[in-house]
């Protein structure tokens, strides 16, 4: 059996805490008024902004390979979604 991707969401949400930092160490980080941008991308609304990824990846002590594959992996999945809805639509 296939070992299920990861989410996103869970990704970096994981590697906060397996680093002990919290939401609002985060925020702070990124002279963000509040931790609801990072919530956000906690819970799978958006994605970090790019320009976040280098320090992401110092805070959370993670490789940017990690990074690279965890986006990847979330991408391919939007796109299969998206190629098996636009092939349904096609067939009825």
């Amino acid at each position: 059996m296939k070992k299920q991707k990861q989410k996103i969401n869970e990704f970096f949400r994981q590697k906060r805490i397996e680093a002990n930092l919290t939401q609002k160490n985060i925020a702070d980080h990124f002279e963000l008024g509040s931790t609801q941008f990072v919530s956000n991308w906690e819970r799978g609304l958006c994605l970090p902004p790019n320009n976040y990824l280098p320090d992401l990846c110092k805070l959370y002590k993670m490789s940017k390979n990690e990074v690279i594959q965890a986006i990847i992996g979330h991408r391919e999945e939007e796109l299969q979604a998206l190629f098996v809805a636009k092939a349904k639509k096609l067939i009825s």
